[in-house]
C-alpha cells in the first residue's frame, strides 16, 4: 500500500493510493494472485474520484474502472468492457479511500462505532467500524501504542478478504496504519508496515 505525492489538478489537491497484492511462489502454484488497485482521491475531503481495479485471483479475472461524481450522486462504472451508471448516497467512499478517511476522524474513542457507505462492485454497502481496543504491538518499526479497529465488511473486499478486516493504527494524530489482518477463502492474510515510522 503506497500513497503517491500530492499533486494539484484544477486547483484541487489530489492523492493517488496504490495497493498491490501478489501471492508468493508456493501459493501461486495453487491460487495465483496479482491484484492492482489505484484510487485517486480529493486530499481535502478524502472522497474517491476515480478507481481502477485489476483483479487476478486464480481463474477469476476482472477489470473495474469507476468514476465518482459526488455532486450528481452517481458513479459511472466500466466493468470488463460493459458500462453503466448507478446512484450513490452522499459521502460515499470506495473500498480503498475509506481506510485513509478513518485516519482523518477527529475521535476514535474506545468502544465507539463509526458508519460509512462504501461503493464496491456495483453496490452500495453500509459499513460499521468499531474501535475495539487500545494496545501495544511490535514490528519492524519497534513497539507502538495503537488503536485496533474492526471493519465489519458485508462484502468481499479488494484485500482478498471474506468478511471483516482488523486494522491497527498508531494512537496519535498521525494514525499510521501498522498492521492489517483478514480471513480469506483459504487461510488468512496479514499486512504489516515494513519501514520505520517517520515523525
Amino acid at each position: 500500500m503506497k500513497v503517491k505525492p500530492l499533486v494539484w489538478v484544477d486547483n484541487q489537491p489530489k492523492l493517488r493510493l496504490v495497493t498491490t497484492a501478489q501471492s508468493n511462489d508456493f501459493v501461486s502454484f495453487f491460487f495465483p494472485v496479482n491484484n492492482l488497485v489505484v484510487s485517486q482521491i480529493n486530499a481535502d475531503t478524502m472522497l474517491p474520484e476515480h478507481l481502477i481495479f485489476h483483479r487476478r485471483e486464480g481463474v477469476r479475472h476482472e477489470d473495474f474502472d469507476v468514476m465518482f461524481d459526488h455532486q450528481a450522486g452517481r458513479v459511472r462504472i466500466l466493468k470488463d468492457g460493459k458500462g453503466e451508471s448507478l446512484d450513490i448516497p452522499p459521502l460515499t467512499h470506495g473500498p480503498l479511500s475509506c481506510l485513509y478517511y478513518l485516519r482523518r476522524m477527529s475521535q476514535l474513542d474506545l468502544g465507539a462505532s463509526l458508519f460509512l457507505t462504501i461503493h464496491h462492485d456495483k453496490k452500495n454497502y453500509d459499513v460499521e467500524v468499531n474501535v475495539e481496543a487500545i494496545e501495544s504491538i511490535s514490528g519492524p518499526w519497534g513497539k507502538e501504542e495503537v488503536t485496533r479497529l474492526l471493519i465489519r465488511m458485508p462484502f468481499r473486499g479488494i484485500f482478498l478478504n471474506e468478511g471483516n478486516i482488523r486494522v491497527w493504527v498508531t494512537n496519535d494524530q498521525d494514525r499510521v496504519p501498522l498492521k492489517m489482518q483478514a480471513r480469506m477463502v483459504i487461510g488468512s492474510i496479514e499486512a504489516m508496515l515494513e519501514s520505520p515510522l517517520r515523525r
